[in-house]
């Protein structure tokens, strides 16, 4: 079972499992106060059309956490994510917490993600960011693919 995002033309979908779900949750707990984020880990459907997202890298012990900007820091990620690889999981995107806040992406989130959409050496030029917005009594989610310098909106949908 998962949460289900679906773009308006169904041409993508993301299915976030509930324990990646939950682990983001607990993270953003953490934090309550201060942004926090992390990588998000998964595959695809055979024809690219589903992401699933089963797991994801909590901040790097480097990460700078402020109330209204993060920068996730690097220490680690490499090793981590070449572990996942030979689990047949990759990088898929990114996730952020806007603590007490909006889910909606702003637009030093979405010029970060057309940055890494470019960037050769992630390998993904379809990065997804889920933001998560709120806090502890009320949480709110957004989804987002970003292709061809271009921010691709997904709604939520029923749980899988």
């Amino acid at each position: 079972m998962g949460y289900v995002f679906k773009s308006k033309d169904n041409n993508y979908t993301i299915i976030i499992c509930e324990t990646t779900y939950s682990k983001i949750i607990l993270e953003c707990e953490k934090y309550v106060n201060l942004e926090t984020g992390g990588i998000l880990i998964g595959n695809y459907s055979k024809d690219n059309s589903i992401a699933y997202i089963t797991d994801s890298i909590n901040s790097p012990n480097d990460s700078k956490h402020y109330p209204y900007k993060f920068f996730r820091g690097i220490n680690g990620v490499n090793k981590i994510l070449d572990k996942k690889w030979e689990e047949g999981v990759y990088y898929l995107g990114e996730w952020h917490y806007h603590p007490n806040a909006s889910s909606k992406s702003s637009k030093v989130d979405d010029i970060q993600m057309i940055k890494f959409s470019n960037n050769k050496k992630l390998n993904c030029p379809e990065p997804i960011l889920i933001i998560i917005g709120g806090n502890p009594s009320k949480w709110s989610l957004n989804s987002y693919i970003y292709k061809n310098n271009k921010k691709i909106i997904l709604e939520k949908g029923n749980m899988s």
